[in-house]
């Protein structure tokens, strides 16, 4: 693979984040039409340029974007959070520590298992906030329908 670069987002990714969250939704779509769709395509770029300056002006928040040879081929977006007040009251020890919420994580379908979104989800920003724990959610049994339908 190419050098990546992993970087946070700037004015004017909005397109690029938008053409593959519509790839993704499509992708996702195949597998589980019930819960995914694809977006509409018009307004995304737009929709995702207002995220995008919203999530640059908190410092709790982060999009990143994985950059290969000047072509956006992957993004995430996090967002970190503070340790509970009631932490001594909770059963989740994790709810007493800094934790960094992985709120999306897309790659495009030519750049899928290369290394993107590892590269992506072990970016340093969280680290370097302090975070101890990494959330991702996905569907139960998403990752073996997704395995059935792509061998």
């Amino acid at each position: 693979m190419t050098d990546m670069e992993i970087r946070e987002t700037r004015p004017g990714d909005g397109a690029a984040c938008a053409r593959m969250w519509r790839e993704i939704g499509g992708y996702f779509a195949t597998i589980d039409p019930d819960t995914f769709q694809v977006p509409a395509a018009e307004g995304p770029a737009e929709w995702i340029e207002e995220i995008n300056a919203v999530i640059r002006a908190d410092p709790a928040k982060v999009h990143l974007v994985a950059e290969i040879d000047g072509v956006i081929v992957g993004h995430s977006s996090a967002t970190l959070h503070k340790p509970l007040d009631t932490a001594a009251r909770q059963l989740q020890t994790d709810l007493s520590r800094r934790r960094l919420h992985v709120d999306s994580l897309c790659v495009t379908g030519g750049h899928r298992h290369s290394g993107v979104g590892s590269a992506l989800m072990h970016a340093e920003w969280g680290r370097d906030r302090g975070a101890e724990v990494i959330l991702l959610e996905t569907l139960v049994g998403f990752r073996k329908e997704l395995a059935t339908r792509t061998s």
